[in-house]
């Protein structure tokens, strides 16, 4: 069973909104755009992150360390014997999210707990994933120029997954659904495209897996 659950997300989300309004204050009163970069903001909300994921888990397990420290994992369960890394990333331009990890901390570590917090622009909707035990054998080597950072490989790793907040969607899944849906209705004289439909459809299943997260929001003001 995992250690992280709905409830307690819900409220380290809270907290990390409720910080981010009155970072984005303090910004707005020296003409500074925190909306600007998405990546300087979640550099800036990383820490917030932490902090009151931990503070959750404190309330329920107890022993639970966030120092930040180099070195040190960004949230140690000392009770449960497990660490667990925070990552708050958002959606591209083009919808993708790309979930990363550092190659030789992994490497080192063997096995980590991942905590991604998926942003939109706003702060306003969320998708958070936990994945358990994974290893190097769920990321890809990194690509040259990636400065160590790993990318995720989703058709191993999400069957690690636990999602808190939001949904992930298997887009092949959909894709599926689709294609057959098209499949059963079609006339007996259109022949080639049953065929086409039907490689397609094979091909998909042996695909490696695409997903597409649905973020959802705190409450309905922040619509």
């Amino acid at each position: 069973m995992s250690y992280l659950n709905s409830e307690l997300t819900y409220n380290a989300l809270t907290s990390m909104h409720r910080f981010f309004g009155e970072l984005e204050t303090l910004y707005t009163k020296y003409n500074i755009s925190l909306l600007d970069d998405q990546c300087r903001r979640n550099n800036l909300m990383s820490a917030s992150q932490e902090r009151f994921f931990a503070e959750e888990l404190k309330l329920e397990h107890g022993n639970v360390r966030n120092d930040g420290r180099t070195g040190e994992a960004d949230i140690i369960l000392e009770g449960l014997g497990c660490e667990l890394e925070c990552k708050l990333t958002s959606p591209k331009k083009s919808g993708g999210v790309c979930l990363q990890t550092d190659y030789v901390t992994l490497k080192n570590k063997g096995v980590l707990d991942y905590l991604y917090v998926i942003a939109d622009p706003e702060f306003k909707r969320f998708c958070v994933l936990h994945f358990s035990g994974l290893d190097t054998d769920d990321f890809f080597f990194p690509a040259s120029g990636s400065r160590g950072k790993a990318r995720m490989n989703k058709d191993r790793a999400m069957n690690k997954c636990s999602v808190l907040w939001g949904k992930a969607i298997n887009i092949n899944d959909e894709t599926l659904d689709r294609f057959e849906h098209r499949l059963l209705g079609l006339s007996e004289r259109a022949v080639r495209t049953k065929v086409k439909l039907k490689s397609q459809i094979a091909a998909l299943k042996v695909r490696t897996r695409s997903f597409r997260y649905e973020l959802e929001p705190l409450l309905p003001v922040l619509q």
